[in-house]
Protein backbone atom coordinates (compact mmCIF):
# COMPACT_ATOMS: atom_id res chain seq x y z
CA UNK A 1 0.00 0.00 0.00
CA UNK A 2 3.05 2.59 0.94
CA UNK A 3 4.55 1.51 -2.46
CA UNK A 4 1.65 2.67 -4.36
CA UNK A 5 1.08 5.56 -2.42
CA UNK A 6 5.12 6.48 -3.36
CA UNK A 7 4.45 5.83 -7.05
CA UNK A 8 1.16 7.96 -7.19
CA UNK A 9 3.13 11.01 -5.31
CA UNK A 10 6.25 10.63 -7.76
CA UNK A 11 4.24 10.84 -10.70
CA UNK A 12 2.05 13.79 -9.55
CA UNK A 13 5.43 15.36 -8.72
CA UNK A 14 6.79 14.21 -12.17
CA UNK A 15 3.73 16.22 -13.75
CA UNK A 16 3.38 19.32 -11.90
CA UNK A 17 7.52 19.11 -13.11
CA UNK A 18 6.16 19.31 -16.57
CA UNK A 19 3.29 21.39 -16.61
CA UNK A 20 5.86 23.78 -14.74
CA UNK A 21 8.59 23.44 -17.11
CA UNK A 22 5.97 23.20 -19.89
CA UNK A 23 4.33 26.77 -18.66
CA UNK A 24 7.79 28.63 -18.63
CA UNK A 25 8.83 27.10 -21.94
CA UNK A 26 5.79 28.22 -23.19
CA UNK A 27 6.02 32.20 -21.50
CA UNK A 28 9.71 32.11 -22.44
CA UNK A 29 8.66 31.54 -26.07
CA UNK A 30 6.06 33.68 -26.14
CA UNK A 31 8.74 36.19 -24.89
CA UNK A 32 10.55 35.99 -27.36
CA UNK A 33 8.72 36.41 -30.07
CA UNK A 34 6.99 39.32 -28.43
CA UNK A 35 10.50 40.68 -28.14
CA UNK A 36 11.44 40.23 -31.84
CA UNK A 37 8.00 41.92 -32.86
CA UNK A 38 8.56 45.21 -30.33
CA UNK A 39 12.04 45.44 -32.13
CA UNK A 40 10.56 46.06 -35.75
CA UNK A 41 8.03 47.92 -34.21
CA UNK A 42 7.24 51.28 -36.76
CA UNK A 43 8.95 53.09 -34.73
CA UNK A 44 11.80 51.40 -34.82
CA UNK A 45 12.16 49.86 -38.05
CA UNK A 46 14.24 51.15 -41.08
CA UNK A 47 12.42 52.96 -43.95
CA UNK A 48 12.73 52.30 -47.89
CA UNK A 49 11.94 56.09 -49.06
CA UNK A 50 9.80 56.52 -51.97
CA UNK A 51 11.08 58.41 -55.22
CA UNK A 52 11.32 62.24 -54.50
CA UNK A 53 11.17 62.07 -50.42
CA UNK A 54 13.76 63.26 -48.01
CA UNK A 55 13.97 66.34 -45.77
CA UNK A 56 10.78 67.89 -46.89
CA UNK A 57 9.62 68.20 -43.39
CA UNK A 58 13.00 68.89 -41.96
CA UNK A 59 14.33 72.17 -44.36
CA UNK A 60 12.48 74.71 -46.39
CA UNK A 61 14.07 73.41 -49.72
CA UNK A 62 13.76 73.96 -53.14
CA UNK A 63 15.99 72.56 -55.42
CA UNK A 64 18.07 74.59 -57.50
CA UNK A 65 19.54 74.49 -60.46
CA UNK A 66 23.01 73.44 -59.48
CA UNK A 67 24.45 76.67 -61.59
CA UNK A 68 24.78 80.01 -60.20
CA UNK A 69 23.24 82.87 -62.20
CA UNK A 70 25.29 85.07 -65.00
CA UNK A 71 25.98 87.95 -61.69
CA UNK A 72 27.29 85.10 -59.28
CA UNK A 73 29.66 83.33 -62.11
CA UNK A 74 30.73 86.83 -63.19
CA UNK A 75 32.36 85.15 -66.17
CA UNK A 76 31.54 86.84 -69.72
CA UNK A 77 29.95 85.06 -72.57
CA UNK A 78 33.36 84.07 -74.31
CA UNK A 79 33.43 82.20 -77.81
CA UNK A 80 34.47 78.35 -77.01
CA UNK A 81 33.83 74.95 -78.38
CA UNK A 82 33.08 71.59 -77.13
CA UNK A 83 31.98 67.99 -78.49
CA UNK A 84 28.17 67.07 -78.96
CA UNK A 85 29.02 63.85 -76.67
CA UNK A 86 30.16 66.12 -73.71
CA UNK A 87 27.62 68.97 -74.11
CA UNK A 88 25.05 66.12 -72.00
CA UNK A 89 26.23 65.60 -69.69
CA UNK A 90 27.19 69.22 -69.19
CA UNK A 91 23.42 70.08 -69.53
CA UNK A 92 22.87 67.57 -66.93
CA UNK A 93 24.87 68.73 -64.27
CA UNK A 94 23.48 71.98 -64.95
CA UNK A 95 19.56 71.41 -64.77
CA UNK A 96 20.62 68.69 -61.96
CA UNK A 97 18.32 66.35 -64.02
CA UNK A 98 18.67 63.68 -66.99
CA UNK A 99 17.97 64.85 -70.66
CA UNK A 100 15.00 63.54 -72.37
CA UNK A 101 16.14 61.29 -75.23
CA UNK A 102 14.76 64.28 -77.68
CA UNK A 103 16.98 66.44 -76.32
CA UNK A 104 19.57 64.60 -76.77
CA UNK A 105 19.06 63.55 -80.14
CA UNK A 106 18.51 66.89 -81.16
CA UNK A 107 22.39 67.29 -79.83
CA UNK A 108 23.76 64.47 -81.01
CA UNK A 109 21.92 65.17 -84.43
CA UNK A 110 23.98 68.69 -84.81
CA UNK A 111 26.73 66.93 -83.60
CA UNK A 112 27.88 66.47 -86.99
CA UNK A 113 28.87 70.12 -86.86
CA UNK A 114 31.36 69.03 -84.34
CA UNK A 115 33.01 70.96 -82.26
CA UNK A 116 30.22 72.88 -81.24
CA UNK A 117 30.84 76.68 -81.11
CA UNK A 118 28.92 78.64 -78.21
CA UNK A 119 26.87 79.95 -81.35
CA UNK A 120 25.94 76.28 -82.15
CA UNK A 121 25.07 75.29 -78.81
CA UNK A 122 22.81 78.73 -78.76
CA UNK A 123 20.88 77.68 -81.62
CA UNK A 124 20.81 73.81 -80.17
CA UNK A 125 18.90 75.45 -77.18
CA UNK A 126 16.84 77.71 -79.11
CA UNK A 127 15.43 73.98 -80.15
CA UNK A 128 15.54 72.57 -76.64
CA UNK A 129 13.00 75.19 -75.73
CA UNK A 130 9.99 72.99 -75.35
CA UNK A 131 11.74 70.98 -72.83
CA UNK A 132 10.78 70.93 -68.99
CA UNK A 133 13.64 73.50 -68.37
CA UNK A 134 11.67 76.01 -69.54
CA UNK A 135 8.55 77.83 -67.94
CA UNK A 136 5.85 77.60 -70.72
CA UNK A 137 4.31 81.06 -69.31
CA UNK A 138 7.51 82.92 -69.60
CA UNK A 139 8.46 81.87 -73.31
CA UNK A 140 9.17 85.13 -74.23
CA UNK A 141 11.76 86.54 -76.88
CA UNK A 142 13.33 88.26 -74.07
CA UNK A 143 13.60 86.20 -71.16
CA UNK A 144 14.69 83.08 -73.51
CA UNK A 145 17.61 84.57 -74.34
CA UNK A 146 18.29 85.94 -70.78
CA UNK A 147 17.99 82.08 -69.69
CA UNK A 148 20.60 81.46 -72.47
CA UNK A 149 23.06 83.99 -71.75
CA UNK A 150 23.45 81.87 -68.21
CA UNK A 151 23.32 78.64 -69.90
CA UNK A 152 26.49 79.81 -72.70
CA UNK A 153 27.60 81.53 -69.76
CA UNK A 154 28.02 78.44 -67.71
CA UNK A 155 29.27 76.20 -70.23
CA UNK A 156 32.02 78.10 -70.89
CA UNK A 157 32.99 77.50 -67.07
CA UNK A 158 32.10 74.36 -66.92
CA UNK A 159 34.48 73.21 -70.78
CA UNK A 160 37.40 75.65 -69.31
CA UNK A 161 40.39 73.83 -67.81
CA UNK A 162 40.38 75.66 -64.45
CA UNK A 163 41.26 74.26 -61.09
CA UNK A 164 40.42 75.69 -57.93
CA UNK A 165 41.68 73.44 -54.61
CA UNK A 166 42.17 75.08 -51.27
CA UNK A 167 45.01 73.82 -48.94
CA UNK A 168 42.64 72.86 -46.04
CA UNK A 169 44.39 70.80 -43.00
CA UNK A 170 43.27 66.60 -43.60
CA UNK A 171 41.67 65.38 -40.40
CA UNK A 172 40.70 61.61 -39.91
CA UNK A 173 37.54 60.60 -37.41
CA UNK A 174 39.28 57.13 -37.38
CA UNK A 175 39.80 55.72 -34.80
CA UNK A 176 38.26 57.86 -32.37
CA UNK A 177 35.12 58.96 -33.66
CA UNK A 178 33.27 56.27 -36.36
CA UNK A 179 30.32 58.66 -36.42
CA UNK A 180 31.39 61.96 -35.80
CA UNK A 181 32.03 63.24 -39.38
CA UNK A 182 29.81 66.49 -38.91
CA UNK A 183 32.25 67.50 -35.85
CA UNK A 184 35.54 66.45 -37.58
CA UNK A 185 34.69 68.33 -40.80
CA UNK A 186 33.70 71.20 -38.55
CA UNK A 187 37.45 71.32 -36.52
CA UNK A 188 38.92 71.35 -40.67
CA UNK A 189 36.79 74.73 -40.58
CA UNK A 190 38.54 76.17 -37.58
CA UNK A 191 42.18 74.57 -38.21
CA UNK A 192 41.84 76.68 -41.84
CA UNK A 193 41.62 79.70 -40.02
CA UNK A 194 44.36 78.54 -37.30
CA UNK A 195 42.24 78.01 -34.52
CA UNK A 196 44.37 75.60 -32.15
CA UNK A 197 41.29 72.88 -31.18
CA UNK A 198 41.02 69.59 -31.38
CA UNK A 199 38.29 67.11 -32.47
CA UNK A 200 38.01 65.85 -29.38
CA UNK A 201 37.79 69.13 -27.39
CA UNK A 202 35.49 70.22 -29.86
CA UNK A 203 33.12 67.23 -29.27
CA UNK A 204 33.37 66.99 -25.81
CA UNK A 205 33.15 70.72 -24.66
CA UNK A 206 30.67 72.13 -27.78
CA UNK A 207 28.68 69.18 -29.72
CA UNK A 208 25.31 69.25 -27.87
CA UNK A 209 24.58 65.16 -27.78
CA UNK A 210 21.61 62.80 -26.48
CA UNK A 211 21.86 59.26 -26.78
CA UNK A 212 19.26 57.06 -28.84
CA UNK A 213 18.36 54.50 -26.77
CA UNK A 214 15.52 51.51 -26.93
CA UNK A 215 12.82 50.78 -24.74
CA UNK A 216 9.93 47.87 -25.06
CA UNK A 217 11.24 47.73 -28.61
CA UNK A 218 10.73 51.55 -29.84
CA UNK A 219 13.51 53.59 -30.60
CA UNK A 220 13.72 57.18 -28.89
CA UNK A 221 16.31 59.80 -29.68
CA UNK A 222 16.37 63.55 -30.14
CA UNK A 223 15.86 65.91 -33.13
CA UNK A 224 18.68 65.74 -35.18
CA UNK A 225 18.53 69.44 -36.17
CA UNK A 226 18.81 70.09 -32.88
CA UNK A 227 21.08 67.37 -31.19
CA UNK A 228 23.82 65.09 -32.07
CA UNK A 229 21.85 61.75 -31.65
CA UNK A 230 24.08 59.04 -29.94
CA UNK A 231 27.72 59.12 -29.31
CA UNK A 232 29.72 60.09 -31.92
CA UNK A 233 32.57 57.73 -30.50
CA UNK A 234 30.85 54.72 -30.94
CA UNK A 235 30.63 52.73 -34.02
CA UNK A 236 26.98 50.38 -32.65
CA UNK A 237 24.95 53.70 -31.17
CA UNK A 238 26.53 56.94 -33.10
CA UNK A 239 23.84 58.05 -35.31
CA UNK A 240 24.65 61.80 -36.05
CA UNK A 241 23.05 65.48 -36.84
CA UNK A 242 22.17 67.87 -39.37
CA UNK A 243 23.87 71.32 -40.74
CA UNK A 244 21.91 73.40 -37.39
CA UNK A 245 23.58 71.59 -34.75
CA UNK A 246 27.49 71.88 -36.10
CA UNK A 247 26.29 75.64 -36.87
CA UNK A 248 25.32 76.47 -33.38
CA UNK A 249 28.18 74.42 -31.85
CA UNK A 250 30.77 76.63 -34.34
CA UNK A 251 28.97 79.41 -33.15
CA UNK A 252 29.96 79.39 -29.55
CA UNK A 253 33.14 78.35 -30.20
CA UNK A 254 34.37 81.03 -32.32
CA UNK A 255 35.33 84.88 -31.56
CA UNK A 256 32.47 87.48 -32.46
CA UNK A 257 34.64 88.89 -35.35
CA UNK A 258 33.66 85.38 -37.14
CA UNK A 259 30.56 84.26 -38.68
CA UNK A 260 29.04 81.07 -39.67
CA UNK A 261 26.74 80.85 -42.53
CA UNK A 262 23.80 78.09 -43.32
CA UNK A 263 23.93 77.79 -46.91
CA UNK A 264 21.52 75.28 -47.28
CA UNK A 265 19.58 74.97 -50.08
CA UNK A 266 22.42 76.61 -52.23
CA UNK A 267 23.60 74.64 -55.05
CA UNK A 268 27.19 73.53 -55.33
CA UNK A 269 28.40 75.71 -58.17
CA UNK A 270 26.90 78.44 -56.01
CA UNK A 271 29.52 77.58 -53.25
CA UNK A 272 32.00 77.27 -56.04
CA UNK A 273 31.55 80.53 -57.23
CA UNK A 274 30.59 82.56 -54.07
CA UNK A 275 33.34 80.51 -51.25
CA UNK A 276 35.66 78.01 -53.14
CA UNK A 277 36.90 80.67 -55.61
CA UNK A 278 37.09 83.29 -52.59
CA UNK A 279 38.99 80.68 -50.52
CA UNK A 280 36.47 79.69 -47.85
CA UNK A 281 35.61 75.44 -47.80
CA UNK A 282 32.71 74.92 -47.00
CA UNK A 283 31.48 71.72 -44.65
CA UNK A 284 28.39 69.83 -46.92
CA UNK A 285 26.50 66.92 -46.34
CA UNK A 286 26.41 63.91 -48.60
CA UNK A 287 26.52 60.12 -48.17
CA UNK A 288 29.01 57.68 -47.86
CA UNK A 289 29.15 55.93 -51.40
CA UNK A 290 28.48 59.50 -52.81
CA UNK A 291 24.67 57.81 -54.06
CA UNK A 292 21.29 59.16 -53.26
CA UNK A 293 19.40 58.32 -50.20
CA UNK A 294 17.19 55.10 -50.07
CA UNK A 295 16.55 54.42 -46.73
CA UNK A 296 16.41 56.13 -43.13
CA UNK A 297 16.24 55.48 -39.54
CA UNK A 298 13.05 56.45 -37.69
CA UNK A 299 12.83 57.31 -34.09
CA UNK A 300 10.67 58.85 -31.32
CA UNK A 301 11.42 61.83 -28.86
CA UNK A 302 11.44 61.06 -25.79
CA UNK A 303 7.88 62.48 -24.61
CA UNK A 304 6.93 60.44 -27.71
CA UNK A 305 5.07 63.42 -29.45
CA UNK A 306 6.94 63.32 -32.86
CA UNK A 307 8.81 61.02 -34.99
CA UNK A 308 11.92 61.67 -36.87
CA UNK A 309 14.08 60.30 -39.73
CA UNK A 310 17.14 60.17 -40.16
CA UNK A 311 19.13 59.10 -43.58
CA UNK A 312 21.55 55.91 -43.84
CA UNK A 313 24.92 56.03 -44.58
CA UNK A 314 24.71 59.94 -44.15
CA UNK A 315 28.52 61.56 -44.15
CA UNK A 316 29.45 65.30 -43.67
CA UNK A 317 33.00 66.16 -45.70
CA UNK A 318 34.86 69.39 -46.89
CA UNK A 319 34.03 70.80 -49.86
CA UNK A 320 37.98 72.41 -50.90
CA UNK A 321 37.93 72.34 -54.90
CA UNK A 322 36.79 72.08 -58.08
CA UNK A 323 37.78 71.82 -62.07
CA UNK A 324 35.82 70.75 -65.14
CA UNK A 325 34.53 67.19 -64.26
CA UNK A 326 35.23 66.95 -59.87
CA UNK A 327 34.90 68.36 -56.68
CA UNK A 328 37.67 68.01 -54.66
CA UNK A 329 37.38 67.27 -50.75
CA UNK A 330 39.01 66.66 -47.23
CA UNK A 331 36.86 63.77 -46.38
CA UNK A 332 37.48 62.58 -42.61
CA UNK A 333 36.28 59.27 -43.56
CA UNK A 334 39.34 58.88 -46.27
CA UNK A 335 43.01 58.15 -45.40
CA UNK A 336 43.71 60.64 -48.35
CA UNK A 337 44.19 64.45 -47.17
CA UNK A 338 42.29 65.30 -50.63
CA UNK A 339 40.04 62.88 -52.66
CA UNK A 340 37.82 63.17 -56.03
CA UNK A 341 34.38 62.47 -56.82
CA UNK A 342 32.52 63.04 -60.24
CA UNK A 343 30.28 66.31 -59.95
CA UNK A 344 27.07 64.28 -60.95
CA UNK A 345 27.48 62.06 -58.60
CA UNK A 346 28.15 64.52 -55.69
CA UNK A 347 24.93 66.70 -56.86
CA UNK A 348 22.79 63.63 -56.67
CA UNK A 349 24.10 63.31 -52.90
CA UNK A 350 24.42 66.45 -52.33
CA UNK A 351 20.93 67.26 -52.80
CA UNK A 352 18.92 63.76 -51.39
CA UNK A 353 20.73 65.22 -48.41
CA UNK A 354 18.75 68.40 -48.35
CA UNK A 355 21.19 70.34 -49.99
CA UNK A 356 22.75 71.03 -46.47
CA UNK A 357 26.04 73.42 -46.04
CA UNK A 358 27.80 75.54 -43.92
CA UNK A 359 31.02 77.99 -43.94
CA UNK A 360 33.00 79.74 -41.95
CA UNK A 361 33.38 83.76 -42.58
CA UNK A 362 35.50 86.99 -41.46
CA UNK A 363 32.81 89.49 -40.33
CA UNK A 364 34.08 92.64 -42.22
CA UNK A 365 32.03 94.81 -39.49
CA UNK A 366 34.63 93.92 -36.65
Amino acid sequence: MQKKQNSRHYAITALLIFLILAATGTALLFAFRYYKLMRVNQFSKDIVLSDNYFLREYFQYSQKSDAASTDELELPAENFSCKAADLIPALETLWSRPLTEEEKKIILTSGAKDPLTSENIEDLLHEMEASSYYDSDKKTNEYINHEIADIINFLQYYFSEEKVLLDVPHISQLPDYPNGCEAVSAVMLLQYYDFEITKKDFISDYLPKEPVKISWGCRYGPNPKLKYAGDPASERSGWGCFAPVIVDALRQYLPRRYTVENLTGASLEELCQSYIRKNTPVAIWVTQNFSAVDEVYQWQSYDKTQTYLYPKNQHCVVLIGFDRENYYFSDPMSEDSITSHRKEDVTLSYHSMGSQAIAICMNENQ
